[in-house]
């Protein structure tokens, strides 16, 4: 007797069990490699690089891979990030084990699975769109930031925990748990067809024209967009740094690291709740908008300007909230301007356009504190006399001060965007697909 594969909203949330599970185990392994580069390095710029190696395929592939999403079954596309993710897993827990893992081949890896996640986003939004009524949008997108959120709380805490009991090898074993589970997930749901219909095969690059076509013609998508990109690269100027200037400023303190970085996953997970619970902001570029203003002041200055463990908790907490109400209404929007036939393609090139300057930041992000704002922070450096009284003075505070800018600019983003006439009023200028 046949399997009845799950549809419809019980598909989803087995799909969305399944990411959970993956999220975990990835959030996972990155705390225990962060804090495992910082303690034999004891510097900023090679914890940066990490996100440097893990972003930059997308800026290589990210057109490709988004029109081949929307060529192939969309469950092969997930299967092949997941693969990837458990594949690069196992390579670095067999270093791990044997004692010969070294920086470089962490960068490696994550170029690798940063390669194969190019598919995995696009292809969860596209079949999402499809399994799930557009009134839902906006929930199934809160639902797997919480996803995302809960990870964020209980990975911290767990790969802290268990360092010192399983090494590093133990934790990337659950990493590889996580992604196995997801690919598992993914035979027991019933995904919609590719989204090209079948006939002749186009092109490639001709479908990477259609969605570059499709998206020139649409400036107010285009316009809210560009405020992701700004975002994104204050956003990760500063946040790539996180993890260097706790540690820096608790003497390596794994305890507090994994407590600002719990904070913050409780945070997303609350405001996602609220939004899931709720449906979010009816007028969603309001909610986009909303979301950088109040990430980079209630967030990232909070961060910047706080001298402890809680007002870093605070900072954490409210910068996670509010911008998970940044992502859903951004995420409920596209779903329902942009035909699902087109969303691999068009998904891609918005992805592309919004975290295209992730590699640039992350690149920036290390040099600009081991090399300018740390030794000027430094006793006897020359910002000391002038933000001294309001940072401090020594290990971290050039950092605090990165944080502090940023948040101010992230702020202006969301604001100054409200006055662009285009912006302000995307939704309204551009139908709905099932409008259109």
């Amino acid at each position: 007797m046949a399997f009845a594969k799950l549809k419809g909203m019980k598909g989803f949330l087995v799909l969305w069990l399944g990411q959970a599970f993956s999220i975990l185990g990835g959030s996972m392994a990155l705390f225990a490699i962060t804090l495992w580069i910082y303690q034999r390095t004891g510097k900023a710029t090679p914890v940066a690089m990490l996100g440097f190696f893990n972003m930059t395929p997308m800026l290589l592939f990210g057109l490709f891979t988004g029109a081949m999403v929307d060529r192939h079954d969309r469950r092969l596309m997930m299967l092949l990030s997941d693969l990837a993710s458990l594949a690069v897993t196992l390579f670095l827990i067999a270093f791990a084990v044997s004692g010969s893992l070294a920086v470089w081949q962490i960068y490696a890896a994550a170029f690798v699975l940063g390669s194969f996640q190019t598919f995995q986003w696009p292809a969860t939004s596209a079949a999402v769109t499809l399994m799930v009524e557009k009134r839902h949008y906006a929930r199934a997108a809160s639902l797997l930031e919480m996803a995302g959120m809960s990870s964020g709380i209980l990975a911290p805490l767990l790969a802290g925990s268990l360092l010192g009991f399983v090494g590093l090898p133990g934790v990337l074993a659950m990493t590889a748990t996580g992604s196995a589970l997801a690919v598992g997930s993914l035979f027991l749901i019933e995904l919609p067809p590719r989204g090209i219909a079948a006939g002749p095969r186009r092109p490639l690059l001709r479908d990477v024209r259609e969605g570059l076509v499709y998206l020139l013609r649409r400036p107010p998508l285009i316009g809210l967009q560009c405020t992701f990109l700004l975002g994104n690269f204050f956003f990760t100027l500063c946040y790539s740094l996180l993890g260097p200037m706790v540690l820096a400023r608790t003497g390596n303190n794994a305890i507090y690291f994994a407590s600002v970085e719990t904070a913050g996953a409780l945070g997303g997970l609350v405001g996602s709740g609220l939004i899931a619970l709720s449906g979010g902001t009816r007028n969603r570029v309001l909610g986009i908008l909303l979301g950088w203003a109040g990430s980079g002041l209630g967030g990232l200055l909070v961060i910047g300007l706080g001298s402890g463990l809680r007002l870093w908790m605070l900072g954490a907490f409210l910068g996670a909230a509010l911008g998970s109400l940044n992502y859903a209404s951004n995420q409920a929007l596209w779903q329902s301007k942009v035909a699902p036939s087109l969303q691999g393609r068009i998904f891609a090139l918005r992805r592309l356009i919004a975290m295209g300057v992730i590699p640039l930041a992350s690149l920036a992000a290390g040099p600009l504190a081991d090399r300018v704002l740390e030794p000027a922070m430094r006793e006897g450096g020359r910002l000391t006399r002038s933000l001294g009284p309001v940072f401090g003075v020594g290990p971290g505070s050039g950092i605090a001060v990165i944080f502090a800018f940023c948040g101010l600019a992230t702020a202006l983003v969301g604001i100054v965007a409200w006055f662009v006439p285009s912006i302000r009023r995307a939704e309204s200028l551009i139908p709905d697909h099932d409008e259109a």
